[in-house]
């Protein structure tokens, strides 16, 4: 539902001319695009869009990253990061196919959407470009992509890509993001002369695949803790699993983290959602690599690497890399 409130903010940081830094400015919330765990995502016009952080107030946030995986609900290691972002000046992350934020800051003014979301005064927030998430780009959510023609190109190409974005991230900031999941996977929006969706036979015609994409950062860690060994069901929630990481009991290092869950993208596409949100669960798990190593072998053993071997971030990005190269030639 579309609705105009107007919200006072004070940027604090910024790469806009008309939002500077340290200035107060208003802007407009359009409509509700999403909620995730840890904040809302407003469309505010311009191709713009804005995350409002839950439980994150000036003067009440933690900034200064906790020993836990999962983020204390007051802790925002996100706008850390995205702060990072903005100061940095090279361009050196759209060659990794990452989309950088556009400026951070805090409301001036509690507002309250649709009767059912209340944000208060001092409310940090960042503004991102506007972006489609990953299904709604690309309209394969029902589609396992083992059977389809150009399937194997499309598979290789997104991990390669998520992977080479990872890397950056990882190489440059020093983090790990631990919640790759599609749904947080989003592509810059294309301008209105151009196609807003277009299938897999368009992509690999002209320059759609080498479109920008975001990530969501909610969930990240610093790579001090990298060589540690967890116990996923130490941070589950409700002791519940969750299809993105290993079995509950096993013991793995934050570092791998990235590479299985790029892995378990890749079932999702070739095989469906429906079977990759049953994992984890061993035997399901080796069927589906079994299924795929008939069919694509060398996409069996970059799987076989993640998810077995337990290969970091960079491993895995060279060995994607050399499936990657040889579409080209």
């Amino acid at each position: 539902m579309d609705m105009d409130i107007l919200l006072d903010i004070f940027v604090t940081d910024s790469i806009l001319e008309n939002f500077p830094k340290n200035t107060q400015n208003s802007i407009h919330i359009k409509r509700r695009l999403g909620i995730g765990s840890y904040g809302s995502v407003f469309d505010i016009g311009n191709n713009m869009v804005i995350k409002i952080f839950f439980h994150s107030c000036v003067n009440k946030t933690i900034f200064d990253e906790k020993k836990c995986i999962i983020p204390y609900k007051n802790e925002n290691r996100e706008l850390v990061l995205y702060l990072k972002m903005i100061q940095d000046s090279s361009e050196e992350h759209k060659k990794h196919h990452i989309i950088y934020p556009l400026f951070i800051g805090y409301t001036l003014n509690k507002f309250i959407y649709d009767d059912d979301m209340e944000f208060k005064e001092k409310t940090y927030f960042v503004v991102l470009p506007l972006c489609i998430p990953f299904y709604k780009f690309y309209k394969i959510r029902d589609i396992p992509l083992i059977d389809i023609d150009l399937g194997y190109k499309f598979v290789i190409e997104y991990a390669y890509k998520l992977l080479l974005a990872s890397h950056y991230i990882e190489n440059k900031y020093k983090i790990i993001n631990l919640d790759l999941k599609m749904s947080n996977i989003m592509y810059l929006k294309l301008n209105s002369e151009e196609r807003k969706v277009f299938d897999l036979n368009e992509s690999f015609k002209n320059k759609f695949h080498n479109l920008l994409l975001t990530l969501d950062f909610s969930i990240i860690k610093h790579h001090y803790d990298s060589n540690t060994l967890f116990i996923v069901e130490e941070f589950i929630h409700n002791n519940d699993s969750y299809y993105l990481w290993p079995h509950n009991n096993d013991q793995f290092k934050i570092i791998h983290i990235p590479s299985y869950s790029v892995a378990i993208n890749v079932i999702e596409l070739l095989l469906g959602l429906t079977i990759s949100h049953k994992l984890p669960n061993i035997e399901l798990l080796n069927n589906c690599l079994e299924k795929i190593k008939i069919k694509f072998n060398d996409i069996y053993e970059f799987l076989n690497k993640c998810l077995i071997q337990r290969s970091t971030t960079y491993e895995s990005l060279q060995f994607i890399t050399h499936l990657f190269n040889n579409l080209q030639n």
